[in-house]
Formats: C-alpha cells, structure tokens, sequence
C-alpha cells in the first residue's frame, strides 16, 4: 500500500539568509513521516510574492494529499502566505468570523498584559483573520490562528512560523489529516553496522 504524499513549505527571508536558523522543516518533515506520509519536498521561500507564488504553484502541481505551509501568518507587510494561497487557489480573501473572535480574544489578553489600549491595537491584529474563502480556522497557540483549506486533490495546512506556535499546533491537526489521509503509523528499522567502511 503506498503512502500518502505530503510537502512542507517554508516561508521568511531570515531562513534563507542566515539570520533564523529552521526548526520547522526538520520538526514537520520527522512528524510526517513518523505518521505515515512520504515527504516529497521541503521548499524555503522569501517573503516575495512572485518567488512565493510560483513555489506554491509547483508543489500543488505535485498534488500531494497534504501540503503544510510555516510563517507568514503575522501583521506585517511581508506576512504573505494567507494572501498568497488565496490567490494561487483561486479564492478571495475574506474576513473570518472564527478566526476574528480567535484574534479579539488573543489580542485583548496581549493588550491586557502589555498595558496597552485593545480598541487602538484590534485593528492591525484583526489581518490575521483575513483567510481564503472556504477556509477552517486553527486555533492560535500564540495570537495568529493557523487555517485549513481545501484545494483540488490537496489540503493545505497553513500554520504560524514560531516554532512553539507551530509545535503546540500541529499534533492535533495532523492526526486529523493523517486520519483523513488514510495514513498509517510508519515502523522504523535501524541497522548498525560495525568495522566497515563506508567505501567497503
């Protein structure tokens, strides 16, 4: 019986340039697979949308069963990835109502904390519930929600960049896609070998 595929996208400049070295790709691709998908590719995008845009398009041409996006998912001008996979899907960008109560809550705890004003900071919080149309809304460990979307033969996961965010995320969500899936279980053998070379 053949796997499921699956494809993890990573999204930030400061993954490619040095800056950030990446947790998620390793802790994504190790959990995937231990779950019982084959993993096809793990890509590392800038925050560029035309590098953004043509990378998603190649891994769902792929169609794996369950492509897993990372980052990206923020408040500022280079939180790219909702917009883009709006687009790239062919759905328009739209205000969710689950994922705006998801947002109202966190930020009215982050205001609270900071001593800052909730009415002044809701309105720049409130783009992270901006997600595809067709979209199911991840609760957020942190503030941004994560989402879920249906595309042709693919369910994209789209999740936040902080790899605790991301961690505290994403077992449930992957048992339920994996269950989805059809996936099993992966039994791992390993075989040490001792005295020969790696050339013998």
């Amino acid at each position: 019986m053949s796997r499921p595929t699956a494809a993890v996208l990573l999204t930030g400049s400061e993954l490619l340039d040095g800056r950030t070295r990446d947790r998620n790709g390793h802790y994504l691709g190790g959990t995937l697979a231990a779950s019982g998908f084959r993993v096809d590719h793990v890509v590392l995008a800038p925050d560029d949308p035309d590098v953004l845009r043509r990378d998603l398009r190649f891994l769902l041409d792929q169609r794996p069963a369950l492509l897993v996006t990372s980052g990206g998912l923020g408040t500022t001008h280079d939180d790219l990835t909702a917009a883009t996979i709006a687009e790239v899907s062919g759905n328009a960008l739209v205000s969710d109502p689950e994922a705006l109560r998801m947002v109202t809550v966190t930020t009215r705890r982050v205001a609270t904390r900071r001593g800052l004003a909730f009415e002044e900071l809701l309105p720049a919080m409130a783009r992270q519930a901006l997600l595809p149309r067709g979209s199911r809304a991840i609760a957020p460990a942190g503030v941004a929600p994560g989402f879920a979307l249906r595309h042709e033969a693919t369910a994209i996961v789209a999740l936040p960049g902080v790899p605790w965010e991301l961690e505290a995320m994403w077992p449930d969500v992957l048992a339920a896609f994996a269950a989805e899936a059809g996936a099993a279980p992966a039994r791992r053998l390993t075989m040490r070998i001792y005295g020969w070379g790696e050339v013998q």
